[in-house]
């Protein structure tokens, strides 16, 4: 007698393999998506990573922060160096996103809580205020400085990512919005209230030396006309270490700096940035068109840090073997 086939189990079969592949893909979309979170990609093949996202380094410098964000790391067979593979939606992720009225904030970031920090040396309305993680340590440890350098303990971290009520800091800011900025205020112990921050005399360390942890005055007077912004001299941005140094050394608010990167530093043609903690190279890479995964060929074993523009684009910092 003939053996029938049973269709129906084989169907059945088929069914339950396809969705196994559909989950398994499911699953590492949605892994990558949380990876993603922390607004910056940092990729080392050699690494660990912590409970934070932070990618250690071989030997880790005193200023390395940058968090970890997407992607897939493969082999280029044709170099035999390492490609990443980065997602569309990334472009709108990193601390360098130009966020103003017209670019609106997209992108993901994982905030954290001063209640979740270790903090001293500053003053806080409400320890429920938010900023994103991959600016956490740089903050705390800019801070640290401050005071050991001028026991000024009352620098109020005012707001974060909303804009308070108080008519000083009304300024409607979209970059709020990406936990990347904070607004300074003065808290008079005396009086128990709390007036808007000013660089003076020894409180005006923290405007000459923001830089070195990562942090730039974002709407100075002679950049209005680029930024679209009067100064604000209490409002602070975290654009990353490297990128700070060279945007304060060159006198580039960070449209003039994105610019510059987008129109004369692609691939070929990168700049060299020296700051405080080594030697970088920096340049802009295009998105890939439609929103598709763009890939990047980079070197092996050194830190490299990655965000988006939130304006189609990339931009790649490779810590150089001597920092």
């Amino acid at each position: 007698m003939a053996r029938r086939i049973d269709y129906g189990r084989i169907a059945v079969i088929l069914s339950v393999i396809i969705f196994l592949i559909f989950a398994a893909d499911f699953i590492r979309r949605a892994y990558h998506d949380w990876r993603g979170q922390n607004g910056q990609l940092i990729v080392q093949t050699n690494s660990s990573i912590d409970p934070y996202g932070t990618s250690l380094p071989p030997t880790t410098p005193d200023h390395q922060t940058s968090t970890t964000t997407t992607t897939t790391t493969t082999s280029n067979p044709d170099e035999n160096l390492p490609k990443l593979t980065l997602l569309g939606s990334e472009v709108y992720t990193g601390s360098l996103v130009l966020v103003n009225e017209t670019l609106h904030w997209q992108g993901q970031s994982a905030l954290v809580a001063f209640s979740e920090l270790n903090y001293a040396n500053f003053r806080l309305p409400t320890r429920s205020l938010q900023i994103s993680k991959s600016m956490s340590n740089d903050l705390i440890r800019m801070f640290n400085d401050f005071y050991a350098a001028t026991s000024l303990g009352n620098v109020m971290i005012y707001a974060t990512t909303e804009t308070p009520k108080a008519a000083a800091y009304q300024v409607s800011m979209p970059e709020r919005a990406s936990g990347l900025s904070i607004d300074l205020a003065l808290w008079d112990e005396t009086s128990g209230t709390h007036s808007p921050y000013q660089p003076n005399g020894n409180y005006g360390w923290l405007q000459s030396h923001c830089a070195e942890y990562g942090f730039v005055q974002r709407y100075t007077a002679e950049k209005t006309e680029q930024t679209g912004v009067e100064q604000q001299v209490w409002h602070y941005r975290y654009v990353g270490i490297p990128h700070a140094q060279y945007m304060t050394q060159q006198n580039l608010c960070l449209e003039e700096y994105l610019e510059l990167l987008r129109t004369a530093h692609g691939a070929d043609a990168p700049l060299s940035i020296t700051a405080n903690n080594g030697n970088y190279t920096v340049y802009y890479v295009p998105a890939a068109e439609g929103g598709g995964m763009t890939e990047v060929t980079v070197p092996k074993n050194l830190p490299i840090t990655v965000s988006g523009d939130n304006q189609g684009g990339y931009i790649i910092c490779i810590q150089n073997a001597n920092s």
